[in-house]
């Protein structure tokens, strides 16, 4: 059978981001991830307390509202568990805790057997260290996250690191290299399954804009980064969580003007090939 003719032309700008449906609250909404076929995602919610959960919904297709929205019970603790990122296989989790040190978060991971159980609660992840955040899986094979300078030396006040993962442990990170990193602040990484593409926050003289940069094989360094067409708007915070393989579909969370709460749940789409 031939292939399925592609969603989008990559070369096309994203469109303004418009909110996932289904998901927003009048509480903050952020950092979405999803599954590989966008039918299943995870995101924290800001509780009234004050403290984040972990959520989940599933949608019947990619363009369809998500469903009830869910509390991952067996996740959450008492203190704010926040940037879920599952793996492409469902099995693993990571996310960021402060649990045992209020306001000092540290990557956790949570595993279980099959698609239809429950996550477990979650254990620190040994090879990462406090203040290191953000993770995103990109696949079953690596995590990519952000650490600040002063945790891991690099060229800026936060930088994008990758560390592998075998056999579900958590390897040693290296930075990434290319144009990803800067003297600039860069956190968020959001990459495409194959790692050729990613995605990030930039912060630039206090504003922060969503960046994206490219290599050829994984071998290669990124190229230079450049800002996002679209998604630089003046005063308006946009984080980058998550992109498809196809590299069509962005997600992210924003406090744009009009949302249900201070920050809500946006995908933007590239236009049609």
């Amino acid at each position: 059978m031939p292939d399925a003719a592609p969603r989008c032309e990559l070369a096309n700008d994203f469109a303004a981001p418009v909110p996932v449906d289904g998901l927003n609250s009048a509480l903050d909404d952020v950092t979405p991830r999803l599954s590989p076929d966008e039918l299943t995602v995870v995101f924290s919610r800001k509780q009234a307390s004050g403290v984040y959960d972990l959520f989940t919904a599933t949608r019947e297709s990619r363009d369809a509202a998500f469903g009830t929205v869910e509390l991952l019970a067996t996740v959450n603790s008492i203190n704010s568990d926040v940037w879920p990122s599952m793996s492409p296989d469902g099995l693993t989790l990571m996310f960021d805790s402060d649990r045992g040190m209020p306001g000092m978060y540290h990557a956790h991971m949570a595993k279980r057997a099959a698609v239809t159980d429950k996550f477990g609660q979650g254990t620190s992840v040994a090879s990462l260290m406090t203040r290191e955040v953000n993770p995103m899986l990109a696949n079953n094979d690596a995590v990519y996250f952000a650490s600040p300078m002063a945790v891991r030396p690099g060229l800026g006040g936060h930088d994008i690191w990758r560390a592998p993962i075998t056999d579900g442990t958590v390897g040693t990170p290296t930075a990434v290299i290319g144009g990803v990193n800067s003297a600039d602040q860069e956190q968020s990484p959001a990459l495409t399954e194959d790692e050729l593409r990613i995605f990030f926050e930039r912060t630039v003289a206090g504003e922060a804009d969503v960046f994206t940069a490219s290599r050829s094989t994984m071998n290669d360094g990124f190229g230079a980064a450049t800002a996002v067409t679209g998604l630089a708007m003046p005063g308006v915070q946009e984080t980058p969580t998550w992109i498809s393989a196809d590299g069509c579909n962005l997600y992210l969370y924003s406090n744009a003007p009009g949302g249900m709460g201070g920050f809500d749940l946006y995908v933007s789409r590239r236009g049609d090939p």
